[in-house]
């Protein structure tokens, strides 16, 4: 569900967390192609949580198109390499309680950037208009 990603994008650091409990954490990680899962296994303090979302709102159009010509490919040849995403803002409210009573409320906004599809071609090729 958006909003609820952590994107590995070197080279930033955008996935941080501290463990605020007495217990060891266990991290189990699996990369399956282009993905990769973390799994989290500790003791329980009594936790709970219940969040909410603003589903994906705010959308922002994909740019035009960039062409970029490259030497390797035929006069004639044009590839696309990139798509177009568009952009968008998604919220999340999270309240945890420990013990019945509420621990700590947080919000975390996730603002994806829009971009546009990306295409190659040969030198000498003649570009879309």
């Amino acid at each position: 569900m958006a909003g609820l990603d952590a994107t590995v994008y070197f080279p930033l650091v955008d996935l941080k967390f501290v463990n605020d409990t007495p217990y060891w954490l266990l991290m189990e990680t699996y990369v399956y192609g282009y993905s990769l899962t973390w799994k989290f296994y500790s003791t329980s303090d009594g936790r709970t949580v219940e969040w909410n979302t603003t589903g994906i709102t705010d959308i922002v159009e994909p740019p035009e198109p960039i062409y970029r010509e490259n030497p390797d490919l035929p006069t004639g040849t044009i590839e696309q390499v990139d798509w177009p995403v568009e952009g968008a803002t998604v919220i999340i409210n999270r309240t945890v309680y420990k013990n019945g009573a509420v621990y700590f409320t947080d919000t975390f906004r996730t603002d994806y950037v829009p971009w546009g599809a990306i295409y190659e071609y040969g030198p000498g090729t003649e570009i879309p208009q």
